[in-house]
């Protein structure tokens, strides 16, 4: 069996890809890949507006930016930082460009910057699962447990759909011996994602 906290850890950027439906580099915390993918709310400051088009412009030429980068094996990050801040600057509510700073931040080390990242994205949209998720690996990697149980908990009552979030907290709760609960929380996964391989292998320990 896995160390709880390592196989968190490694279903979480699982987790991310097939849950995400914004534009982000999804990458989650403790993994230093990402896979760019460029994308982006439908109207982060509302249907047509000027706002709108400059944040999600900027946007899309940073993800491309880091996607150009990663693949020559280069990275920016301090310009690709300065890019997605930009995007934020124009729209407050553009919660996928706080998670790739979040993102950008862990790839270096710098786990304080990427927590309040990961929170600026929570606020900005309060339903974006992968915030939430790489928050919480965030805090299982600082030992902070019983916080990462509570952001889960908390993020799983308001948004009683979010697949990866269930994973994680059934994670969580393996590594505490509540089985029953783990056990629970998987199979209300798999009862709306009978294919969800996250939920069927956190099952299988």
């Amino acid at each position: 069996m896995l160390n709880p906290k390592t196989k968190i850890v490694a279903l979480t950027l699982a987790a991310a890809l097939a849950s995400c439906c914004g534009v982000v580099l999804l990458a989650a915390c403790g993994s230093k890949g990402s896979e760019p993918v460029k994308a982006g709310p439908t109207a982060p400051t509302g249907p047509g507006t000027p706002a709108a088009k400059v944040a999600q412009d900027a946007f899309t030429k940073a993800a491309a930016d880091f996607k150009d980068q990663e693949k020559a094996g280069a990275p920016d990050y301090s310009a690709l930082e300065k890019q997605f801040r930009e995007v934020v600057k124009s729209d407050p509510r553009f919660a996928e460009a706080y998670y790739n700073l979040g993102v950008i931040a862990e790839k270096q080390n710098k786990s304080a910057e990427a927590m309040n990242d990961y929170k600026d994205a929570l606020k900005a949209n309060p339903k974006y699962a992968p915030a939430a998720q790489n928050e919480a690996v965030l805090l299982v990697a600082l030992g902070k447990d019983d916080d990462a149980l509570k952001l889960l908990e908390q993020f799983i009552k308001d948004e009683p759909a979010a697949a990866g979030p269930k994973v994680q907290l059934a994670q969580l709760y393996q590594a505490r011996k509540r089985y029953e609960d783990a056990e629970n929380q998987c199979r209300a996964v798999l009862q709306r994602e009978p294919k969800n391989l996250s939920a069927f292998e956190t099952l299988a320990t």
